[in-house]
C-alpha cells in the first residue's frame, strides 16, 4: 500500500516566495495583488533596465569607434585627406587613383587604411541593430515610437552594406546602402516625436538634427546639377558630413541619456 506523502507545510512555501519578494512574510499571510503586481513590475524593470545599459552603451561605443576610425584612416592618406570636398565613403575605398561619385567632380583617393574604416562602417552597422533591439522597450510603446525603431534597424543594414560593398566595387549598391543616413534622419524624428513629454531635450534637439540634415541633403543632391554654389562654401564632403554627422551627435545623445537613466533606475530599484 502506497504511503501519502504529506505537502510541505505553507510556511515553507511562503518563505520560498518572500525569497523572491513576490509576497511578504508576515503573519496574516499573503501581500495584497497591488502589492504583488507593484513588486514583480519592479523586477521586471530592473532586469529589462539590464538590457537597456547595454543597448545604450552599444550606441556610446558606435559613435565613437566611427569618429575614431574616421581620424586614423584619413591620417595614412599622402596626399593629406580633404575634409572638405572628399567623401566619407573615399576613406573605405580600396583603390588608389581618381574616382567621382555619381554626377561629382572626380577626385585623388587613396586610402591605405580602407580595412580599418569599412570595419567600422560594418560594426557601427551591428551596433545601431543591436542597441536597438536592447533598447526596444525604453523609449515608448506608441507605433510611431516602434516604427522609428524599425528604421533605425533598416539603416543599421544600410551601414553594414556600406562597409561591405566600397564605393569602388559597386557603387549602385554603395549608393543605395548609403541611404541609411536620410532613413536614419526619419528615425530620428519620429522618435523625437514620441518621447517628447518624456525627453523634451533630447526631442528638441532630434527635431533640429533631422531639419539640418533634409537642409544640407536638399542642398548636397541639388548641387549635383551644375550648382555647385549650393555646397555654401562647404564642399561635397563638408556638406555630407553636414547631413550626416548630426544624427551620430543625437544618437550619442540618446545613448547617454538612456544609460544614465537606467543606472539611475537600478540604483532607486535594487534586487
Amino acid at each position: 500500500m502506497r504511503q501519502r506523502t504529506e505537502p510541505p507545510p505553507k510556511s515553507a512555501y511562503r518563505d520560498e516566495l518572500a525569497r523572491w519578494n513576490i509576497f511578504s512574510v508576515r503573519a496574516n499571510g499573503p501581500a495584497s495583488r497591488s502589492q504583488i503586481g507593484a513588486t514583480v513590475l519592479a523586477r521586471v524593470r530592473t532586469s529589462g533596465s539590464g538590457c537597456a545599459a547595454t543597448g545604450a552603451s552599444l550606441y556610446i561605443v558606435a559613435t565613437l569607434q566611427y569618429a575614431i576610425a574616421q581620424v586614423v584612416a584619413a591620417s595614412a592618406w599622402n596626399p593629406p585627406y580633404d575634409w572638405v570636398n572628399n567623401y566619407i565613403s573615399d576613406l573605405g575605398n580600396t583603390r588608389c587613383g581618381i574616382f567621382s561619385m555619381p554626377r561629382a567632380a572626380p577626385q585623388l583617393v587613396c586610402s591605405p587604411l580602407h580595412s580599418v574604416m569599412n570595419a567600422s562602417f560594418i560594426l557601427s552597422g551591428l551596433l545601431l541593430i543591436a542597441g536597438t533591439l536592447l533598447l526596444w522597450m525604453f523609449w515608448s510603446p506608441r507605433k510611431i515610437a516602434i516604427f522609428a525603431q524599425v528604421l533605425w534597424l533598416i539603416a543599421g543594414v544600410g551601414k553594414v552594406g556600406v562597409g561591405l560593398v566600397p564605393e569602388n566595387t559597386d557603387i549602385g549598391f554603395h549608393t543605395s546602402a548609403a541611404l541609411n543616413i536620410p532613413v536614419g534622419n526619419v528615425a530620428i524624428l519620429l522618435l523625437s516625436i514620441a518621447i517628447f513629454r518624456q525627453h523634451r531635450m533630447l526631442a528638441a534637439t532630434g527635431i533640429f538634427v533631422f531639419v539640418l540634415s533634409l537642409i544640407a541633403l536638399s542642398l548636397s543632391i541639388a548641387a549635383q546639377f551644375d550648382r555647385p554654389d549650393l555646397l555654401l562654401g562647404l564642399g561635397a564632403g563638408g556638406m555630407e558630413r553636414l547631413s550626416g554627422y548630426p544624427a551620430n551627435f543625437w544618437l550619442l545623445m540618446a545613448g547617454i541619456l538612456a544609460l544614465a537613466n537606467t543606472i539611475r533606475q537600478q540604483t532607486s530599484n535594487p534586487r
